[in-house]
Parts: C-alpha cells; sequence; structure tokens
C-alpha cells in the first residue's frame, strides 16, 4: 500500500482498464435488452394484426394498414440501429467537405416550423452570414434536426422553440431551447443513451425509439464536438453543440 513506484501506475491502469470494459460490456447487454424489447412490440401487433385479419375478412383491409404501419415502424428502427451501431464503432469513412452550416440550419427549421404549425408551435431562427464547416453534411444534418425536432415534439402548445448559431474564432455554437416541462436534473446525463426517453413510457403511441438525441450525440463527437442538455430558468430544456471549426 506504501509503494509509489510504475508498479503501482501499471496496477492503476489495470483497474481503469478492467472498469472501461465491464462498463462496455454492461452497456452492450442493456442495449441488448432494449432492442429486444423494441422489436417484440411491434412484432406482437404484426402478429395480432395477421391473427385478427383472419378471424375477421370484414376487417382484412384495416388489419393491412395496421401490418403496413408496424413493417414502417421495425424498417424505421432497424435503420436508426444500423446509424447508430456504425457511428458508435467509427467504421465507415467518413466524407467530408466544407458546407454552410448556417444554411443547413435555416432549412430545418423551416422544415420543423411547418411540422409545429398545426399545434401553434413556432420556431425562430435569425439567420446570419455563411457559416463554413468541414464534415459530414449528412451526419450532421441527422443530428441537428434530431435535437431541433424533439425539441419541437416536447415544447408545450402555442410556445416557440429557440435555435441560435454563433460563430466564435475557434468553433461554433447551436443552442436550442424549447418551453415544454424541462428533465429532471439526475437524468439530463441520460439524455444522450440509447432508448431513452425521459417521463414517458415507451409505446407506440410516442414517436421515435429514443435514439434520436443518441445518433446525434455521436454525429457529434465524430466531428470532435460537444453536446450538452441543462434546464432553463424560465423552463423547458436548452441543448448547446459545440463544434470546432479548426
Amino acid at each position: 500500500a506504501g509503494r509509489r513506484d510504475e508498479i503501482v501506475d501499471l496496477a492503476a491502469d489495470f483497474d481503469q482498464m478492467a472498469e472501461q470494459v465491464q462498463q462496455l460490456i454492461a452497456g452492450q447487454q442493456r442495449l441488448l435488452n432494449d432492442v429486444s424489447h423494441e422489436l417484440r412490440s411491434p412484432l406482437a401487433r404484426l402478429q395480432l394484426a395477421v391473427a385478427l385479419g383472419r378471424q375477421q375478412p370484414e376487417q382484412f383491409e384495416n388489419m393491412m394498414g395496421r401490418v403496413e404501419k408496424e413493417s414502417q415502424r421495425l424498417d424505421t428502427l432497424v435503420g436508426e440501429l444500423l446509424t447508430l451501431s456504425r457511428l458508435e464503432a467509427a467504421v465507415d469513412n467518413i466524407e467530408q467537405d466544407y458546407f454552410d452550416v448556417m444554411g443547413l440550419v435555416s432549412l430545418i427549421c423551416s422544415d420543423a416550423e411547418f411540422e409545429g404549425k398545426e399545434l401553434g408551435k413556432s420556431v425562430t431562427f435569425d439567420t446570419g452570414s455563411e457559416c463554413l464547416l468541414k464534415g459530414s453534411i449528412e451526419l450532421l444534418r441527422r443530428a441537428i434536426e434530431n435535437i431541433i425536432r424533439n425539441a419541437v415534439f416536447y415544447t408545450a402548445e402555442n410556445s416557440r422553440v429557440s435555435v441560435s448559431l454563433i460563430e466564435r474564432p475557434t468553433e461554433l455554437i447551436l443552442t436550442v431551447s424549447d418551453e415544454g416541462s424541462g428533465v429532471k436534473e439526475v437524468e439530463l446525463s441520460q439524455l444522450f443513451l440509447p432508448f431513452v426517453r425521459i417521463g414517458h413510457v415507451q409505446n407506440s403511441d410516442i414517436p421515435g425509439y429514443g435514439l434520436g438525441l443518441a445518433i446525434a450525440a455521436r454525429a457529434i463527437a465524430l466531428h470532435k464536438g460537444t453536446i450538452q442538455a441543462m434546464n432553463r430558468e424560465s423552463g423547458g430544456l436548452c441543448i448547446t453543440v459545440r463544434l470546432p471549426l479548426v
């Protein structure tokens, strides 16, 4: 216990490595359980729809509509899982090029504004001058879109989502703030984990599978950036993304 040499340093490094391996194994097991749960639900509804279609021929068309809907959900889930897997492994040769982030965010905000209009939800974004960034436009588009659409979904009716993009000498800072109920402080760190939907029971009435922010976090990490969530004093959630320019 009193040693202060290289053996002690090696033992400490070994303990740290073992802890990281244990966390990875636990994370993979949890992910496998979550995937199994998410797949089981639409498969069960598919089987029920097929059975009802056979028992009640007059409801055949309605049941085929349900089969199509659940098939689309399965396709979406598998696609998001493949995206998450590739991002976690970082095995893809990410095509990088210079693109205008300001224009990209503006287009995403316009689409989100259209989707939220029915419930009186608006998206405000002050478009500035061209802001070039080198990276994967597809990965960052998906990441930013997931963040903004998530904010539009959870903000209160007849409220707004505020989006801003600031260019610093060495980084870009994107903030997305909603006017929803926010998140418990102890749950903030879980927002970017797969299959996590804070404060909601996971069922077919809630769009998505809790993978959007997880995909966003990994896409941003591949660009050497950071993502952070915090509650606003006035209510709601604020997500801040920092992307290095160099």
